[in-house]
């Protein structure tokens, strides 16, 4: 398994790298295009207890500073 994750690293484009398995770019998580997955990202940076409840400007900085997705404004 080792040996497929660094062909991988290998492959990808800038700014792509695979951690523990999964996909990151720019240091930041890929989430897959599924809008039900992408609605819970949201909502649990939203509404955590431990950020409090914040308006939409301050959950897309703490969104962007741990996701990416497709369209996600950075």
């Amino acid at each position: 398994m080792l040996k497929d994750q660094i062909t991988r690293e290998k492959e990808l484009p800038t700014n792509w790298q695979y951690k523990d398995g999964f996909p990151y770019f720019k240091n930041r998580l890929y989430i897959p295009a599924n809008d039900t997955l992408k609605s819970r990202m949201a909502k649990g940076c939203h509404d955590s207890k431990v950020a409090g409840h914040f308006q939409m400007e301050k959950m897309m900085e703490i969104i962007t500073r741990d996701f990416y997705w497709k369209g996600l404004a950075e």
